[in-house]
Order: C-alpha cells, then structure tokens, then sequence
C-alpha cells in the first residue's frame, strides 16, 4: 500500500469516527429533548399519561447512557461501532415510539439519516430494515400498552364528519379494532414504510453529492500537496509544516537525503535510470514514514523527514531501518542505490536552524562519498 492509499485509509477511519462523534452527541441531544418533555408534562404543561412518559425517557436514557460508555470504553475509530450506534439509537427510538406512539412518529426517519453520513449503501438498507422492525414492534407494544391511539383502536379511515352525531353533540365508532396483529401491521407499518423507503434515494443522492465534492476537494488538496513521481509530500506542503506546524511541536528530528550520482546516471544511462533512482530512494524513504514522522521531497534528489517529539534513539532506528531496506533494494536493482544523509534534533521553534544542521552534515557525508575511491 503506497502512501496516497495510506493517507486515503487514514481519512476514512477518521470520517467515521468523526460521523460516529456526531452520532453520539444525537443521542444525547434526543435525550436532551426528552428531559424538557419530561419536565414539560411534570409541569402538567404536557398531558401525557406521567407513568408513559417516565418509561419513555428512562428507558431511552439508559439506552443512550450505555452506547455512550460503550463507545468512550472501546473508542470511535472501530468499523463496527457505527452498527453498535445504529442499533441504540433504533432501540432508543422504539422505546419512546411504543411508550409515545403518534406523538413521535416522526422519529423513525432518525435512523436513516444517520446512515447516510456513512455514505455505505449497505448500512443504509441494514438501518432501513431495522428501522421497520421497530415500527412494528413499537407499533404492536404501543397498541397495548402505550399512549392510546384512538386511530388504532377504531381504524377511523374517514373524515370526522362521518363520525361525528350532530344531534348528540358526540362522536360515534365503529366497533374497536378486532385483529391488530393483522392491521396495525398492514395500516400502519406498511404505509410508514413505504413512506420512508420513498426518502432512501433522495436521501442517498443527497450524500454522494456531497461526498462527490467532498473527494474532489481532498483530491485537489492532495494534489498540491504530493510530488507526482514519488507520492511524498512536496515542497507546498513542507514550507507550510515548517511554518505553521512543526515550530509548536517541543522536540523535533531532521533527516536529510541527497541521493548519490544523480547526475553522472543521468549524463550516462539517460534520465530514466535517473528517475529510477529517485523513485527507488524514495520508495526505501517512504517504507518507514508514520504520521508522525512525515517525509518530503523538497528537491530534485533531495529528501526530508521531519520527526515529531523525537530522540536520538529514535533518529538512529530510523536510519538502521533506512539502510536495511537500500540493502534489500540494491540486491535486486539494476542500478546503484545511495544516498548521503545527516540528521539534527531540537525544539521545533528552531526548525529551520534545525534543518540547515541536518543539511549541513548531509553535505559532510557527501564530500566523504565523492573522496571514496569506490565512488
């Protein structure tokens, strides 16, 4: 895996944390809501049956406190917590919905939506299903132990006018619903379904747009920031770290690289040995990058890592690594592989004093390479 799909994977994982970070903060948020409910009908401002309304926020809550632990014990970044969000924030949703019935209704398009920021059709049709098991077991407690739906209980499917006795002044139904397990069913999770289905497409058509433009942008931004040949970080994006990131950063380590007979590979084998050269130093360069320890190409045949909170230990396993992996390649390369190298440690405040020391003992090591008889 070169590094442009490393970086790809990177921003990947961290999209999905960030996506299962908002997530989360919903839940919390519903359950905000709910408390101002629950005060609401305390208040007797609300009129809901008290005992219905303290098993809907109560039972929810524990939902959402326990996803909550969960994910701060486990952390964010695993592929499987989003599913583990999905499933709490679906049960949270049934809870209120059997307790509450129509009143929130409208609940059941929660899910869907926060499936979308994952941009997975899979997760997507998985939340969607799920969402419809909760209609129906929701819609089945509710019936018989929740908030009374008297469109429920009477299946009224006509206007008020019809029910409605001028003479008496009262409503009149028909006799009470005989076979719910059949028509609530069939009345309303099938329509409600349906309904919500309707919202998949138009809501998935939504997010790739979004994500289209969103991959555009960090391609246009990677672009400026890559060197083509070798997919190191390019000289952009290294007078920006030097500038704006690495003088906050305490303890910081320099490796300089200039690659050996450049020049005379290409004055002599033309410049696609030349470029063969580079690319090969780079790969060897490349193979032991980390985040936190970033590599620059800032010049024809020149290469910088800059290492953060670094020591002298770890400059020294860098280099060790390094000189393993130009060994390996050199035993299957069709040309001489070198490189002369320095390296330098200080506080990031120094940075460019820092980097002038590492190329300074770059240059060292180069005029020893040139006065080696082998060379």
């Amino acid at each position: 895996m070169n590094h442009i799909e490393d970086a790809e994977a990177f921003d990947h994982q961290q999209l999905e944390s960030e996506a299962n970070i908002i997530a989360l903060k919903c839940l919390v948020f519903a359950q905000g809501i709910q408390a101002f409910m629950w005060v609401l009908n305390v208040l007797n401002i609300f009129i809901v049956d008290s005992d219905l309304m303290n098993k809907s926020f109560f039972g929810s809550g524990a939902i959402a406190l326990c996803a909550i632990i969960l994910c701060t014990i486990l952390g964010t970044k695993r592929p499987w917590i989003k599913y583990l969000i999905m499933i709490a924030l679906i049960m949270e949703i049934t809870i209120i919905n059997a307790n509450l019935t129509y009143h929130t209704v409208l609940l059941f398009v929660l899910p869907l939506l926060y499936s979308i920021k994952y941009c997975n059709k899979k997760f997507v049709y998985c939340s969607y299903i799920l969402t419809i098991l909760s209609m129906y077991v929701s819609g089945m407690v509710g019936y018989f132990w929740g908030l009374c739906d008297a469109n429920m209980t009477v299946l009224t499917v006509h206007p008020m006018s019809d029910y409605y006795n001028e003479t008496t002044g009262l409503m009149e139904f028909g006799e009470i619903n005989s076979n719910p397990w059949l028509t609530l069913p069939l009345y309303y999770v099938l329509p409600r379904g349906l309904i919500l289905f309707v919202l998949i497409p138009l809501t998935r058509n939504i997010s790739d747009g979004i994500t289209k433009r969103a991959v555009r942008e960090q391609n246009l931004s990677r672009l400026s920031e890559a060197d083509e040949m070798t997919s190191l970080y390019n000289r952009n994006k290294y007078n920006k770290m030097i500038k704006e990131y690495y003088p906050k950063i305490q303890d910081v380590g320099v490796i300089f690289w200039d690659i050996n007979d450049l020049k005379r590979t290409n004055d002599t084998l033309g410049h696609e040995y030349g470029d063969y050269l580079i690319r090969s130093v780079a790969d060897s360069i490349r193979d032991i990058q980390e985040d936190s320890k970033k590599v620059y190409r800032i010049g024809g045949d020149e290469f910088v890592m800059i290492i953060e909170e670094a020591t002298k230990e770890i400059v020294k396993d860098i280099l060790e690594k390094w000189e393993e992996r130009i060994i390996k390649k050199n035993n299957i390369s069709k040309i001489t592989l070198s490189a002369s190298v320095g390296y330098a440690l200080g506080n990031g405040k120094e940075i460019e004093d820092i980097i002038k020391k590492a190329d300074a003992k770059m240059y060292q090591e180069k005029q020893k390479y040139h006065r080696t008889p082998s060379a």
